[in-house]
């Protein structure tokens, strides 16, 4: 209640109407239905596209750690982020979405092991019960999980799968998918994945941690998915990705970290919209990644002798807010990338162990939006530069 009246004018009507709109829930906060009430009235003061990245909380399941950066993306996907501010990346924008909705505590914010940075969210039971109502009244999207089934509806427009009880195999056979924007599978419903072939406008799709090594079949249609915006396969047990992902030409996150895939196919550098990609270490990235030029995260690039030429194309990447790279050995084409990645916010280098030299990044003028640099360097090797400063 507090961060509702804190978003308003210090106005004594507004407020009187706010009193009376939320009626007798202040004078007796154990009542359900009066909370309920404060609840309901404070979503219906969000802005409208806070409204619908709210309601977009209601398919994970209960007491899920929600990943800031992982649902930041799947907003853009489904294109709840437009552009308002000249300078200011659509995901910035995002995180002052994510941002707002927990100064008005519709959301709580999760920490990072130092309990500095918001890595994530979760979602109060009341408020989780809140939008999983609305979002079912709306058929904004359709629920299948422990708590029950959600949609008043057999056509789906957004589908969240969270455990493989039969009942909701039987209830999956009556939806229509022809209309489906995101399909978000939790790893108790993996073996229920949807045919691809029949999410013809999918904007998002998310099987993060669902076993699919087995089920040959599940990325089968992938290439028909012209739509696609979000693909996340995090650990999903993969060995590779099919050349067709080469008709994906509006994907904008690639997320195949913790996967077995040894090679991303080489068309994956025709996928010129492409903003976000999250690999292994040990994943090759075949030539042409300059081609990528809205790319704004990569994630665990790895460079060798084999791939050393691709240090030259980083500085085509004038995109890139987020970067981890490991190299072999120092190199000083790296430097001169670096000094023409001027909206850096985070990078990482890492040296492999027993060849720490990166010296020649003491040259190097960080830019002025960079918030945070770690070179992976010894205490040893820190100490040293101290001393000699």
């Amino acid at each position: 209640m507090a961060s509702l009246l804190a978003c308003k004018a210090r106005d004594k009507m507004e407020w009187y109407e706010v009193c009376n709109s939320v009626g007798t829930g202040l004078e007796n906060n154990l009542d359900v239905e009066n909370m309920r009430k404060i609840l309901s009235f404070s979503y219906y003061e969000l802005p409208c596209h806070l409204r619908a990245c709210l309601l977009y909380l209601s398919m994970f399941p209960e007491d899920y750690i929600i990943e800031k950066d992982r649902l930041i993306r799947m907003w853009l996907g489904e294109g709840f982020i437009q552009c308002e501010k000249v300078g200011k990346s659509l995901f910035e924008l995002g995180e002052s979405y994510f941002n707002e909705l927990i100064n008005r505590s519709m959301i709580q914010p999760e920490y990072d092991l130092d309990d500095i940075m918001i890595q994530g969210c979760r979602v109060h039971d009341m408020v989780l019960d809140l939008i999983r109502s609305l979002s079912s009244e709306e058929n904004f999207a359709t629920v299948l999980s422990d708590m029950g089934g959600t949609s008043p509806s057999n056509t789906i427009r957004r589908l969240s799968l969270q455990n493989g009880q039969e009942s909701h195999v039987i209830a999956q056979a009556t939806f229509s998918m022809k209309h489906a924007r995101s399909v978000v599978v939790f790893p108790a419903a993996a073996s229920l994945v949807p045919p691809l072939d029949c999410c013809r406008v999918l904007r998002v799709l998310d099987l993060e941690d669902c076993n699919l090594s087995q089920a040959n079949s599940s990325l089968k249609y992938l290439g028909n998915l012209h739509h696609l915006r979000y693909l996340g396969l995090f650990k999903t047990g993969i060995s590779q990705l099919p050349e067709e992902i080469v008709n994906l030409q509006f994907l904008q996150t690639l997320d195949v970290k913790h996967n077995k895939i040894s090679r991303l196919p080489s068309s994956i550098v025709q996928l010129r919209k492409l903003m976000c990609l999250y690999i292994n270490w040990t994943t090759i990235v075949p030539n042409g990644i300059g081609n990528l030029t809205c790319l704004e995260q990569l994630s665990r690039l790895r460079i060798n002798d084999s791939t050393r030429n691709i240090i030259e194309e980083l500085d085509q990447l004038t995109e890139l807010r987020q970067l981890s790279i490991q190299l072999d050995e120092w190199n000083d084409k790296l430097l001169e990338c670096l000094c023409k990645l001027q909206k850096m916010q985070e990078l990482t280098i890492t040296v492999y162990p027993g060849q720490r030299s990166i010296g020649g990044l003491d040259a190097w003028v960080a830019p002025q939006h960079l918030r945070e640099l770690d070179t992976q360097r010894s205490i040893k090797e820190i100490n040293e530069q101290v001393m000699r400063e």
